[in-house]
């Protein structure tokens, strides 16, 4: 006797027989008692979820309705797909307008034994565009004994106008835990005994497919073996050892690149391809992203029990961003590594650079000052750190190259905010700074644009004392630009010194100062009398509005006081 594999013997036979799909099973039996059947059905969903079988059950419920026991021979005929008026199309290798026409015309014929000819056309999507339009016409309003049940894995390739004149019913992946339930059932009408984690094993492999699942078996049977073991699962299939793949997560998640390595070796060397190997590492990032987010018994994880537990040990060590960062990695090295000449290279490099992830920081944080300490910025601060001294005052020329070592130092955390005392009741304490010209040296590497250091270079420190700077105005410059200027000397100062610093603008001589007005001082503010300016005229205003001089009064902080006409200009 010719041997019928599993997926074909143990096909469902009835609706009450449909594993995962007892929705539509259920619609399509209630139709069919009411009298409602449609002339066109469109079944989706992707491989091995029972379309087909739906399909001929739908057959053949129609075609023997009219019988109270129902002839079993047109059943099985129907069941096995030979029937003569169930007639099953391939629509890949039936794709063009003629094979269209030829159905069309068959379709005129009546049935040879049952009340209904049924088409019953798989892969559907596979059809010509003109294929569609040609049936378009006859699927609309086929003949009284002609219905048409379509069956495709991509709806979206499907004319609209073909869809709109159908029923659709979309098939769902089948759930791991109704195909372990089945298998079950299936090994032992086969007589093979089986531990649990092996049969879960195959459902996970099926990846919501019956059809595959029940092939997965079929070559684990072929070897002969009476009893089914979780571990031999891996060895027959040529599947990536489990034990293998998470023996590399855990020294990665130990910072051991040595080890790591060795570990994803070993595995190559079994027969591993690189491509399984990181499908394999991809897939176990996931399960550990949801179980980290969604929590160990998640639904969304379809593992065997053993792995789970493997998964959580695991996931107890990181958080979501930590499997993200690992998951970006390993999705980037997948990429890269077809386009590779050197696809090993690849592997490897990613092996050690998720084990060096905790060592790594984001280039952002460090450039914002809020790096995270690495494992080795935390083992030292566990140890006092010891006394910091300030540098001495460097000249401002010198300024860019100290600015430079600066950046180059260890990100070390911000100084906790004090609250800043009010205006009227701050006292007048000294600085750390020592003297105006080390103040002013750090002034000047604050001084990062060129309108800063053109605010800077119109003054020159004349005295430090009390947290009050004494600044003496290198050129006469009117009121307005010195009112401007003030505001933004007295954040960077305060800035520089560390503590409330105030500024006080003098004239030509240190002992006068340049127009204050009454109570200025204590608010750190300077009014400075204006400096009479010409009368402007014409040329002078259109000197003024020109976006040249605007740019340089921007850049460089400058003022124009007045506009000299030549001699051949007129005002």
């Amino acid at each position: 006797m010719t041997y019928t594999v599993l997926a074909r013997r143990y096909r469902s036979r009835s609706f009450d027989e449909v594993v995962g799909q007892e929705t539509i099973a259920r619609t399509l039996q209630t139709a069919l008692d009411n009298d409602r059947i449609g002339h066109a059905y469109l079944f989706c969903g992707t491989r091995g979820v029972g379309k087909t079988t739906m399909a001929r059950l739908l057959a053949a419920a129609i075609n023997l309705a009219g019988s109270a026991d129902g002839d079993e021979s047109i059943r099985d005929a129907i069941m096995r797909g030979d029937d003569l008026d169930v007639i099953e199309i391939d629509g890949a290798s039936n794709r063009g307008v003629q094979e269209a026409r030829d159905l069309i015309a068959n379709a005129g014929l009546s049935p040879a034994r049952s009340d209904y000819k049924i088409y019953i056309i798989d892969e559907v999507h596979m059809l010509t565009t003109e294929s569609f339009n040609t049936l378009l016409k006859t699927m609309e309003e086929p003949p009284e004994h002609v219905k048409f049940i379509l069956c495709t894995t991509e709806p979206n390739k499907v004319l609209q106008t073909i869809q709109s004149r159908c029923q659709r019913f979309d098939f769902r992946p089948i759930p791991s835990s109704m195909i372990v339930e089945h298998l079950q059932g299936v090994l032992q009408q086969e007589g093979v005994e089986a531990d649990t984690e092996s049969i879960a094993r195959v459902a996970e492999l099926g990846n919501g497919s019956m059809r595959d699942a029940l092939s997965v078996l079929e070559r684990l049977l072929a070897t002969g073996t009476s009893t089914l073991e979780a571990g031999a699962v891996d060895r027959v299939l040529g599947l990536p050892d489990q034990e293998q793949v998470g023996g590399i997560l855990a020294a990665i998640l130990d910072g051991d690149p040595g080890e790591a390595l060795a570990r994803a070796g070993g595995l190559l060397s079994q027969g591993t391809s690189l491509d399984q190997a990181m499908d394999c590492l991809i897939e176990t990032l996931r399960s550990l992203l949801i179980m980290v987010t969604c929590g160990q018994d998640s639904d969304l994880i379809e593992v065997t029990d053993a792995t789970r537990d493997q998964l959580a040990a695991q996931a107890a060590r990181l958080d979501a961003p930590g499997v993200l960062h690992l998951l970006a990695l390993c999705e980037h090295a997948s990429r890269a590594a077809r386009l590779s000449a050197s696809a090993r290279a690849v592997f490897d490099t990613t092996i050690v650079r998720m084990a060096l992830a905790e060592n790594l920081a984001d280039v952002q944080s460090i450039l914002s000052g809020t790096a995270p300490a690495t494992r080795t910025q935390k083992k030292t601060q566990r140890e006092p750190a010891p006394a910091v001294k300030r540098p001495s005052a460097k000249p401002a020329a010198k300024a860019s190259s100290k600015a430079s070592a600066k950046a180059s130092r260890p990100v070390e955390p911000p100084p906790a905010a004090t609250p800043k005392p009010s205006p009227s009741t701050a006292p007048a304490s000294t600085s750390a700074v020592g003297d105006k010209d080390e103040l002013w040296a750090r002034v000047n590497e604050l001084a990062t644009t060129p309108s800063a250091r053109a605010k800077i270079a119109s003054f020159e420190p004349v005295d430090f004392t009390d947290g009050v700077l004494q600044l003496k105005i290198r050129a006469a410059v009117g009121g307005d630009f010195l009112r401007t200027q003030v505001e933004s000397l007295n954040k960077m100062i305060t800035r520089a010194a560390g503590t409330p610093a105030r500024v006080k603008i003098l004239g030509d001589e240190p002992e006068t100062e340049a127009g204050t007005d009454p109570g200025s001082e204590s608010r750190g503010e300077v009014r400075a009398e204006p400096v009479p300016k010409a009368k402007p005229g014409k040329i002078t205003e259109a000197i003024r509005e020109d976006p040249g001089v605007r740019l340089a009064e921007d850049l460089l902080g400058a003022v124009i006081i007045d506009v000299a006409p030549r001699d051949d200009t007129k005002e």
